[in-house]
């Protein structure tokens, strides 16, 4: 739970710094006809991209195994749980409620975590992370971004 969303601001900040790089490439080494720039910062792009899809993929690992993990300790708990119920509560609640309730209900919690560690996450490290980059870039540019931002934040929070 930890490690993963550490993994996942790896992976958005190399998707933020690739298109800045890629730009310099473009604009000093192409137009200068310099091809030992244009090597360097593709070999420099390439790493990144690497490090990147690494990242990406050591998260969703990780999501998962905390995902199947928290799955499994909910339903042992849930399972002794039960396995306390008198003939009368086991009669009141219902076999089928019960087994809905250790199967699928735990199902979308556990599709809810990894969701949250692989795609929520992601959001304000991006929201942050371009924020910094629109400032690097053009300072008149990132204060528009500054205040359509919070929105972003707002109706990420909200879904």
């Amino acid at each position: 739970m930890i490690a993963a969303p550490i993994f996942k601001f790896v992976e958005t900040i190399t998707d933020i710094v690739i298109p800045l790089l890629v730009a310099n490439m473009i604009d000093i080494g192409v137009s200068q006809h310099d091809i030992g720039y244009i090597l360097t910062f593709g070999g420099i792009v390439l790493g990144l991209n690497v490090l990147g899809i690494s990242s990406a993929i050591i998260c969703a690992r990780l999501a998962a195994k905390a995902q199947s993990g928290i799955s499994y300790e909910i339903r042992k708990g849930m399972y002794a749980h039960i396995n306390t119920f008198s003939h009368a509560e086991l009669d009141k609640f219902g076999t089928a409620t019960l087994n809905n309730r250790i199967t699928h209900d735990v199902s979308r919690i556990d599709a809810t975590i990894g969701t949250f560690l692989r795609t929520i996450m992601r959001t304000p490290f991006l929201v942050i992370g371009s924020a910094i980059m629109a400032m690097i870039i053009d300072i008149k540019l990132s204060l528009l971004f500054l205040l359509i931002a919070p929105l972003i934040l707002l109706a990420v929070f909200i879904i």
